[in-house]
């Protein structure tokens, strides 16, 4: 998948909603735990198989 930037809205309830050509190629499952990791001024999404995968090489 190439690099890919979209701009969300943040919820009242504080949810994003993620991008559906984001979503139809990660294809995330409800329910799926996806770790939010806080960088200088910026937040990554990670789903949480992906670094289980990092970890296990």
């Amino acid at each position: 998948m190439e690099a890919c930037i979209r701009t969300v809205t943040v919820s009242p309830k504080l949810q994003v909603v993620i991008d559906r050509e984001i979503r139809e190629a990660m294809r995330p499952k409800a329910g799926e735990k996806i770790q939010v990791f806080r960088f200088r001024n910026r937040l990554e999404l990670v789903p949480q198989w992906e670094t289980r995968r990092c970890a296990a090489t």
